[in-house]
């Protein structure tokens, strides 16, 4: 497997680099993630234990990672959520069953994405990862917010061994991992697919907004034969989006789901968050206060068992109101 050198990023605007000055050609080695929260509305089961959620299993798959996490309240007004977006070192974008068109939850995600855009256009290096709807979510931003980039798949409960494009071996994010973490993605079923939507090569191709900001990385083929595309990232920028979920072999446990628990597909799965975390290395964002940071962190709001009222999660954090991270 090749090991690139890293993509060129965009060059910086002297005109507009005022206000992303303090962080340019920064790195921590303390990163923070922020994870966008989810209403609960979007989870029935969910919908008495508070106004909004994250698995637990995206916040463990960050932390088994080296970083740890700050909720990011999907509703949050643009004063809190800009700052949150300047303390932190990086995004994910879980996946999830939201309404997302015309929803708060697609506004905030537009405002996160295009905040994204103007830090790392003026040297401040800030990565956003999206998993399944997260996935679907930058997809449909790249192609102009466009959701017919969007179409019906039936992929749900399959894992899969990844048909990687020829730009794999030369990508950022699996050019960066363990050939042997390579090799396994490439010849083992185990990457989980839970998604009723997606987005198909043909799509992808047709659409030039979509094609100038993402390249293919993965495909996959569905149950009735239809090929969906399961992982890309930017051309020009340090974001990174699968289908797949990650999270998932290390850290749920449902016997009903086709989830591989090997140690191979586990060290796999880690090896792609280890990367994220790494790009999150590369930003210096940082709370003003050590107390700040520490009232930010999810630590404050301890996990549920959820496993009794919906089977897809072990441990779920709830967030309602008055919570400090809500």
């Amino acid at each position: 497997m090749l090991v690139p050198g890293r993509a060129k990023e965009k060059g910086t605007d002297a005109s507009q680099a005022d206000s992303f000055s303090r962080y340019q050609a920064g790195s921590t080695d303390r990163p923070i993630i922020g994870v966008l929260t989810q209403p609960t509305s979007s989870e029935p089961s969910f919908k008495s234990y508070g106004k909004s959620y994250i698995p637990a299993s995206y916040v463990k798959w960050i932390e088994g990672s080296g970083a740890r996490v700050v909720p990011v309240p999907y509703d949050a007004e643009d004063d809190t959520l800009k700052r949150i977006f300047h303390c932190v070192n990086g995004i994910l974008l879980p996946g999830g069953d939201v309404e997302l068109e015309g929803s708060q939850y697609e506004a905030t995600t537009a405002k996160i994405y295009q905040w994204a855009i103007e830090a790392n256009d003026h040297n401040d290096h800030f990565p956003i990862w999206g998993t399944c709807q997260g996935f679907e979510q930058l997809a449909v931003i790249g192609a102009g917010n466009n959701y017919s980039i969007l179409t019906k798949f039936d992929s749900n409960g399959m894992s899969l061994a990844l048909d990687f494009t020829a730009l794999a071996p030369r990508s950022r994010l699996y050019g960066n991992i363990p050939t042997r973490c390579y090799q396994a993605l490439a010849q083992l079923p185990m990457t989980e697919n839970l998604h009723d939507f997606g987005v198909s090569p043909k799509d992808f191709e047709s659409c030039k907004k979509i094609e100038e900001h993402f390249e293919i990385l993965s495909t996959n083929t569905d149950k009735s034969g239809r090929v969906f595309i399961s992982s890309i990232e930017s051309r020009h920028y340090p974001f990174y989006g699968t289908q797949f979920h990650p999270e998932r072999p290390a850290f749920e446990w449902d016997l009903q789901e086709p989830l591989a628990h090997t140690s191979a597909a586990v060290e796999a799965m880690q090896s792609l968050g280890i990367f994220f975390v790494s790009e999150a290395r590369k930003n210096c964002h940082h709370y003003a206060s050590e107390k700040e940071e520490y009232s930010a962190l999810i630590y404050n709001t301890p996990p549920m068992h959820t496993k009794a009222i919906n089977r897809f999660y072990e441990q779920t954090y709830f967030f309602g109101v008055g919570d400090k991270n809500d």
